[in-house]
């Protein structure tokens, strides 16, 4: 029960590379740009529940078995609930607005959204049992 949030986290932080990678492939003129584009944009919200799902499972991990922790205190935390908040925004972009400035944006959140999944990694090492 104790790894279940880092075991997610590690599976959360594979899929937000390989989105953010067809996320770069679906920018390139070749033809197979067309298929990355399908294939980010059907995963992403996947992806965005997955962030979910290992958010509240660190929540109620540290709640619940940890009590050398604060539960929501943690600059761990903190950083998840804005890489959460960031691809919300990315996932919004994508959605809600179909201007050129929305798409210039959109990428740029994407690589935000994939730097704090990395920072989420490094700092979660340290608060490993």
């Amino acid at each position: 029960m104790v790894y279940v949030h880092p075991i997610l986290g590690m599976l959360t932080v594979a899929l937000v590379s390989w989105l953010a990678l067809h996320g770069l492939r679906s920018r390139h003129p070749a033809p197979y740009a067309v298929a990355s584009r399908r294939l980010h944009g059907r995963w992403a919200l996947w992806v965005l529940g997955l962030w979910t799902i290992t958010l509240a499972t660190g929540l109620a991990s540290t709640a619940l078995l940890r009590d050398d922790l604060p539960a929501a205190a943690s600059v761990h935390f903190v950083v998840a609930c804005v890489g959460f908040a960031v691809f919300v925004a990315a996932w919004q972009l994508s959605h809600r607005f179909r201007q050129p400035w929305a798409r210039r944006v959109h990428p740029w959140l994407g690589l935000a959204g994939l730097a704090t999944a990395v920072a989420l990694a490094v700092l979660g090492m340290r608060l490993l049992p």
